[in-house]
């Protein structure tokens, strides 16, 4: 059977990678993934990789607002594989009526009816050191250099989620970010590009914050706090204790538990950058749409999903950069 060979009325596509739902756009990698032959067996014939600021043709998912997307890679062989959604941001060219069936009415871009919220932190070293931004970010360039050095887990973002939306619940308004300069200052330490630029912060605020109720420096001023919370538990603490070593992620996950509770451990999914060697880049936490931020982290996390794997891309292992020049 060939592949790509669509049949009826073009809702699935068959080929060599099972069945998938046929959609049309483009995928821009933010994160170095391998890109799979198959999603059951993730076999990767060449060992290819995804391109972080690489944008790549999407023909297919493997469902509606499914976790894998069907990319087109140029010279390869397939040249169609599958890469997790989470590695970059999927625009999909669809009519009105196919941006209904999924999940991307404009219900998707209502602000204040979120359901729940992912908090997304950086360990600065591996984000920086371990993917090529090509002189694009500053803060990057200022860590690689020695200018700047950076211990903490830092802001990625807070992100409100509406479970029918998939990953589609964003952009709800366009005000503009215009933070007061004391915000500035208290978020930078936690968020580096600030020493240099906002323009991260805003592309956050436009996409994210907008759709929830507090203002632009409230929303920040409580992604600080949380990214604080987190940073001095046993989470930060674990990493810090890490430094430049390799660590099973097994390990990692139990040790957590042990101290944090399992509960909270379900919420927590890690995210690595790296071909064949894995670093810690960033961590995501599942946590409710009613945020008590006084509460110690199990009660914070109390009603989150539960997340797939703890492991998220970076596998049985993977190593913690240490900051500064190695």
């Amino acid at each position: 059977m060939k592949q790509g060979f669509i049949i009826g009325l073009g809702l699935l596509v068959c080929s060599s990678y099972g069945w998938a739902e046929p959609i049309k756009g483009t995928f821009s990698a933010s994160l170095i993934c391998p890109a799979y032959k198959s999603i059951k067996k993730q076999d990767n014939p060449e060992n290819v990789m995804t391109e972080v600021a690489a944008i790549y043709p999407v023909v297919a998912e493997n469902k509606p607002g499914g976790n894998w997307l069907l990319l087109e890679f140029p010279n390869q062989d397939p040249k169609q594989r599958w890469v997790s959604r989470s590695c970059g941001i999927v625009s999909i060219n669809t009519h009105a009526a196919d941006k209904e069936s999924l999940g991307m009415s404009e219900e998707c871009h209502v602000a204040n009816t979120y359901d729940s919220y992912v908090l997304s932190m950086s360990w600065q070293a591996g984000f920086c050191e371990h993917v090529n931004y090509r002189g694009t970010k500053a803060e990057c360039d200022h860590l690689n250099s020695g200018t700047l050095s950076v211990s903490n887990l830092t802001i990625h973002g807070l992100w409100p989620n509406k479970s029918e939306c998939g990953i589609h619940y964003d952009s709800c308004a366009t005000t503009p970010l215009n933070l007061r300069d004391e915000t500035v200052k208290a978020i930078s330490p936690w968020m580096p590009n600030f020493y240099y630029s906002t323009d991260f912060g805003s592309h956050e605020w436009l996409k994210h914050g907008t759709c929830q109720a507090l203002d632009d420096d409230s929303y920040f001023m409580q992604m600080k706090q949380l990214v604080e919370k987190f940073d001095q538990s046993e989470l930060g603490n674990f990493i810090r204790h890490h430094l430049a070593q390799e660590v099973k992620t097994a390990t990692m996950k139990s040790d957590l538990a042990k101290v944090m509770g399992k509960e909270v451990v379900d919420k927590i999914q890690l995210s690595c950058s790296g071909r064949v060697k894995k670093y810690l880049s960033e961590i995501r936490v599942q946590l409710p749409k009613s945020l008590n931020m006084d509460a110690e982290i199990p009660q914070l996390v109390s009603g989150a999903k539960t997340v797939d794997s703890f492991a998220g891309n970076c596998g049985k292992q993977f190593y913690v950069e240490a900051p500064g020049i190695q």
